[in-house]
Order: C-alpha cells, then structure tokens, then sequence
C-alpha cells in the first residue's frame, strides 16, 4: 500500500522547490521483509496542444481543449483569445470555458465551447498559459444557407451569365440602331438630291421655252 508517487514540497513562494518520487517496494529476500527503492522522477519539459474541429456548420457548436503540462508545477492559469480578443464565460453570447487542474500531473486543461457559431466566430484561437506556452489553430465556420450566396457560387455565376448575355443584347441593339441611322442618312440624301434635280429641270425648262 505504500507504493506511488510522493510529493517533496517545501513552503514558500517560488513554486519550483518541490519534487516527485515514485516509492517501489518488492518483495525482500534472506529474511529481509522488504526492500525498498527510490526511482527519482525528472521534471517533464513544458508542453501544450490545443485539439478539436477547425470546420465547423454555422449554427452548430464548436468545443476546442487546450491542455498544457508546466516544467516543474502545473501553470497557474489558461487563457483563450479569439483574433486577438480575451474570450471569458458568457451566457448571452453563449461561450462556456471550464478549466481542471492537477498538480500530480503538472497539467491544467481547458475546454471551450461555442454554441450556435456565427460567420464571426471564425478566426485563429489561442490558448496561454501563465507561464507563457502559446498555442493556436484556425477555425472556419461553414455556411450552407443557399439564400446568402457569395461570389463564385452556382447562383452568382447564372447571375454573371445573365449580365453578359444582356450586355451582348445592348451592344447588338446599338449596332442595329447605328444600321438604321446609316441607311435613314443615305436616303435623305438620295431624296434631297432628287428634289434639287427637279427644280433644277424646271428651272431650265422656264427660261429655254421660245417666246
């Protein structure tokens, strides 16, 4: 029973004078009822991941864990960020952080869930600790409302066929048009020309009749 993991632990502020032990005891021999050994256990080099979706549907939840492992004793605190921004609990906005500690473990693990995520939610996440360990992951919120249909979708696209055969109208339109005025030019030309010769004959025929 009194084999596992001690704790050596002395009072005072900085927090890196303590150590772990694992105690292992066996079975003794020549008489011995037990022997004892003490395997030194070294502090673990500090570690953190964050893991969970980085696609997520519109209106659905998005839950990321951070887990973070300190050199000597687990880190005080956890912090997420969102494009920069703190994020912290709220209800309205339905954001939920819940945090765990152990200090057996040197660990601290942190959950975040967002319920009913929006275009804004997407962005990088970052998770601090207190010791500074950084760690980040992009997050990009799908939206399948074929009703809000951006640039280079199906509908945007037969949008973009319409305009262009519309324009090629236009422009055949203002050929047709310019044919017209070409061809209206010409015959009053034709028909002022027509009615100068007229005048001009009568004009002759008046002054060359004999007398």
């Amino acid at each position: 029973d009194d084999e596992g993991v001690y704790e050596c632990q002395i009072s005072s502020t900085d927090r890196d004078l303590r150590r772990y032990v694992h105690l292992s005891v066996k079975p003794g021999k020549r008489k011995q009822k037990t022997k004892t050994e003490i395997d030194y256990i070294p502090p673990s080099g500090p570690e953190i991941n964050i893991t969970g979706k980085t696609y997520v549907e519109k209106n659905q939840k998005l839950r990321l864990v951070c887990n973070a492992t300190g050199a000597g004793h687990s880190p005080d605190s956890l912090d997420w960020f969102l494009n920069g921004q703190k994020l912290a609990t709220d209800v309205d906005k339905k954001v939920f952080i819940q945090m765990q500690v152990s200090l057996m473990e040197k660990t601290i693990s942190s959950v975040l869930e967002v319920e009913d995520v929006d275009m804004d939610d997407a962005g990088i996440y970052v998770c601090r600790t207190s010791d500074l360990q950084v760690a980040s992951t992009r997050v990009d919120v799908l939206n399948a409302d074929t009703n809000n249909v951006k640039r280079g979708t199906e509908k945007d696209t037969t949008s973009e066929k319409s305009e262009s055969s519309k324009s090629k109208q236009d422009s055949l339109n203002k050929r047709s048009d310019s044919h017209a005025g070409r061809h209206s030019s010409t015959f009053s030309k034709l028909l002022f020309s027509l009615i100068l010769t007229i005048i001009f004959s009568r004009f002759q025929n008046h002054f060359l009749l004999p007398t």
